[in-house]
């Protein structure tokens, strides 16, 4: 009897995994889907000017810790490493909260997908004076001084990079948007990185002052 309790719990098992498979692929093409023409639709503000920003006053560290907590939620064989020098309790910055996030987690993504999986990843956020500054750091196989000129421009997509997906047609728009929305903030980006040394994106923005107002 156990034999065939376990015989039939084997089968189940397989049987819930081949149907667990199509669903998986299903959710990611949705997601892919919809970051696509959120991308597109971002895009098209800003060629127009016409993107609008909540500037609130808020906190850095605690949007830097949502953002590494969903990407290590969502893969969870990872390893992401958070730091903050010197130890700080809160930055305050004025911002739109939510675009501060969507460039974290497009550094995240990008980083996940270049380092070897058995590579943590590091977040790293240094204050200086009146600046924060936030690095995302991979071990991949790092970006040529060549590529390095253009991985920001609208469009570009890097030498050799491979489509993840058949639906992933917004390549070219992440970085491009990061830094657009970085300079909004009057804050600046940028990548330190070379052949076989793995890579570092990294952005900053001004501490707000408590006079600062928001709109």
């Amino acid at each position: 009897m156990q034999c065939q309790i376990a015989e039939q719990s084997e089968r189940v098992g397989t049987h819930v995994a081949h149907v667990q498979q199509p669903l998986l692929l299903a959710s990611q093409s949705a997601e892919i889907q919809q970051r696509m023409i959120n991308d597109l639709i971002d895009d098209a503000h800003l060629q127009s000017n016409t993107l609008s920003l909540c500037m609130k006053h808020c906190d850095l560290l605690t949007a830097i810790q949502e953002v590494v907590a969903r990407q290590q939620q969502s893969n969870p064989e990872r390893t992401i490493m958070l730091e903050f020098l010197p130890t700080e309790h809160a930055v305050s910055i004025l911002a739109d909260a939510e675009r501060i996030r969507q460039v974290l987690t497009t550094y995240l993504t990008n980083a996940l997908r270049s380092a070897p999986a058995g590579h943590p990843i590091s977040v790293q956020v240094t204050v200086e004076d009146t600046t924060a500054r936030v690095s995302v750091h991979d071990e991949g196989p790092g970006i040529s001084l060549e590529e390095q000129a253009h991985v920001w421009e609208r469009f570009y997509r890097a030498k050799g990079s491979a489509v993840q997906h058949e639906l992933d047609l917004s390549l070219g728009l992440g970085l491009y948007l990061c830094r657009a929305f970085i300079e909004l903030h009057h804050g600046n980006v940028g990548v330190q990185s070379a052949p076989g040394q793995g890579a570092t994106f990294w952005f900053t923005l001004p501490i707000a002052s408590p006079t600062e107002g928001e709109h």
